[in-house]
C-alpha cells in the first residue's frame, strides 16, 4: 500500500499543506540573516539557480547532524563571527554515530531474509553494562535484512569476494541471515563537522567530517560482534563473516541548560536567538544503543507544541 509507510511524504507534508503550508521544492538554503535586534529575519535560498530571500518570524532548522551545523557555520553575521547560534563554540562538535557491525551467517536451510519487515526481532540484553564488561553503555542486537544490493556490498567488503565467487555467493542469498548491533558510541569534542575549503555546486563550503572511534567504542563493538557470532553458532550457521559499518549521525548542535556548553535548550530553542529552533538528530547529547527515529519524531512533536503555546502567549 503506497500510504502505509511512516514517511513525512505521506503523513505530515499533506496535512501541513491542507493547513496552509507552502513547499518550495528544488531549493537550497545558503545562509541565515539577522535583523538589528539579533533575531532571524530571513533565510537566503537558491531556487533553480535564482537567489531569493524567505522572510518569517519563527525559523526551524531540520538539516540533521551534517547540514544543520554546516548552515549555521556558513552564516557569519557580525554578531556571530564563528557562526549563527554558536556563542558556545560547540556547533559542529560532539558528532556521534551508532556502531552498526553485522555478523552474517550462512545456513543449510533457506532463510529468505527478504520476507517481512526489515527488522524482525531484537534483544537488549546488553543495552546496559553488565558486571565484568570492559566498556560503558551498551547496544541492541537486531536481525537485519540486507537487500541484494547491500548484501553484495557486504560480501565484497566483509568476505572479500569478487567476480565469479561473488556471483556464486549472491545465488545463495536466501541462505544467509544477518545479526547486527546498534551500539552507543560516546560523544567526543574531537568528532566534528566543520567547513572545508572546497565549494559545492551552490558556491558554499562543503562539510568536512572528522570522526574516529574511541577506545570504549571499539571494546563495545568487539563485545557485540562476538555475541552475534555466538548466536549464529548456536543456531547452526555453517559459515559467517564480519561486515563492519556505522549508522545514524547524531549530535553537533547539542541540547542543554547551560548556554556556554550547548546550542539549544530543552525545547530545541536556540540559546542565542529566541526565534530560531533546531529540530533534528543534531540536538542529541548521547546516542543510546537504539535507532533514533522515534525520539527525533517525539522531539519534533514536543517542539511544535511548545512553539504553538509560545505564540499563544505572545512569546514568539
Amino acid at each position: 500500500m503506497p500510504k502505509s509507510k511512516s514517511s513525512t511524504l505521506v503523513t505530515y507534508v499533506p496535512d501541513a499543506i491542507r493547513h496552509g503550508a507552502k513547499i518550495i521544492p528544488n531549493s537550497m538554503v545558503t545562509g541565515i540573516n539577522l535583523n538589528k535586534q539579533g533575531l532571524v529575519k530571513s533565510v537566503t535560498l537558491l531556487n533553480n539557480g535564482r537567489e531569493t530571500e524567505q522572510e518569517g518570524n519563527t525559523f526551524i532548522i531540520s538539516g540533521y547532524a551534517i547540514e544543520t551545523p554546516r548552515l549555521l557555520l556558513n552564516s557569519r553575521p557580525a554578531l556571530f563571527p564563528e557562526g549563527i547560534a554558536n556563542s558556545s563554540g560547540v556547533v559542529g562538535k560532539y558528532l556521534m554515530v551508532h556502531s552498526a557491525d553485522f555478523i552474517i551467517g550462512k545456513y543449510e536451510k533457506m532463510i529468505r531474509q527478504y520476507r517481512g519487515p526489515q527488522g524482525l526481532t531484537l534483544t537488549q540484553e546488553w543495552y546496559t553494562r553488565k558486571p565484568g564488561d570492559n566498556f560503558v553503555r551498551g547496544y541492541t542486537i537486531e536481525t537485519e535484512t540486507l537487500h541484494p544490493i547491500e548484501f553484495s556490498a557486504a560480501l565484497i567488503k566483509g568476505k572479500g569476494v569478487w567476480g565469479q565467487r561473488l556471483t556464486d555467493d549472491m545465488r545463495d542469498y536466501n541462505r544467509y541471515v544477518s545479526f547486527g548491533i546498534v551500539g552507543e558510541c560516546l560523544p567526543s569534542e574531537n568528532n566534528t563537522v566543520t567547513l572545508s575549503n572546497e565549494l559545492d555546486q551552490y558556491g558554499i563550503p562543503r562539510a568536512r567530517v572528522t570522526y574516529s572511534c574511541l577506545d570504549n567504542d571499539k571494546k563495545l563493538i568487539e563485545h557485540g560482534v562476538q555475541k552475534c557470532r555466538e548466536i549464529h553458532e548456536a543456531a547452526g550457521a555453517t559459515e559467517m563473516f564480519h561486515y563492519p559499518g556505522t549508522a545514524h549521525l547524531l549530535g553537533t548542535c547539542r541540547m542543554g541548560n547551560d548556554p556556554r556548553t550547548s546550542v539549544v535548550n530543552k525545547w530545541c530553542r536556540s540559546h542565542d536567538i529566541p526565534n530560531l529552533f533546531i529540530c533534528d538528530g543534531s540536538v542529541f547529547v548521547t546516542g543510546a544503543g537504539v535507532n533514533p527515529t522515534l525520539t527525533v519524531e517525539a522531539l519534533a512533536s514536543r517542539t511544535a507544541d511548545y512553539i504553538i503555546d509560545a505564540k499563544k502567549r505572545q512569546e514568539l
